[in-house]
């Protein structure tokens, strides 16, 4: 990254991090690699966090009434609608595609007793949460982060590209489907399927179990996959500042 900024030379570089970026055991790390590249990265607001990624992955909605966004993370996954106010508002939900892939998952292939674990624990989670849950009527969902992304472009046998996956849907039938078929392969088949982050590979099932416990809890039955989020809110958010 120093060596793209230094050859673009962009007006403005922007460096944020999630409060997550502080409680890892690596994080004083990250901060020490942005002071050395001469980067300082700053730590998004926890009362901007839902705000900011609400903003980014509803960028191109001109009516964000009955919309909600489920942002899959590490170690928890985020729900966000407009609340009572007109302001996004956010529910964490302890659940991420590491966490529970942790928790859970003894050896690749996944077996299927541990897969219905993660899917019965998922929604367990969610339900505890429900009464934070959007309770207005939900016209669309919109899934961003890495486990929505990869698996719209496994979904169409390609290599992932933004214009591939933006607006594809993915139904609770294609997670139960995909789900399946990703957790019978061993860890090396799975990061070679076509539109497969390999990176990725050893978490997605977890993610999608995640991204199912979910729908099911806001009584739907499909999401909208997004590529922005978060990064998107945050230029959003600075462009808004800069005016």
């Amino acid at each position: 990254f120093a060596q793209l900024i230094e050859t673009e030379k962009p007006d403005v570089t922007l460096a944020m991090a999630t409060s997550a970026a502080r409680d890892v055991t690596n994080g004083e790390a990250l901060f020490a690699l942005g002071e050395k590249y001469k980067i300082p990265i700053e730590i998004i607001p926890g009362h901007l966090e839902a705000k900011i990624t609400y903003d980014g992955a509803t960028y191109d909605r001109k009516n964000k009434i009955g919309v909600a966004a489920i942002d899959v993370g590490g170690g928890s996954t985020e729900v966000i609608a407009l609340g009572e106010n007109g302001e996004p508002q956010g529910v964490s939900v302890d659940v991420g595609s590491v966490r529970l892939t942790e928790m859970f998952v003894t050896g690749h292939p996944i077996q299927i007793a541990e897969v219905n674990q993660i899917k019965e624990y998922a929604v367990k989670k969610f339900f505890e949460s429900k009464d934070q849950l959007p309770q207005a009527s939900l016209t669309e969902i919109i899934g961003v982060a890495g486990t929505p992304t990869t698996l719209a472009a496994v979904m169409q046998g390609a290599p992932y590209s933004d214009e591939l996956v933006h607006g594809y849907k993915i139904s609770t039938n294609d997670l139960n489907t995909w789900i399946n078929k990703l957790a019978a392969m061993d860890l090396k088949s799975r990061q070679e399927v076509v539109g497969m982050d390999p990176k990725r590979a050893d978490v997605i099932v977890a993610g999608m179990c995640i991204l199912l416990a979910a729908l099911e809890a806001l009584n739907k039955s499909e999401l909208v996959v997004s590529i922005r989020g978060v990064r998107y809110g945050v230029a959003i958010h600075a462009a808004k500042m800069s005016r």
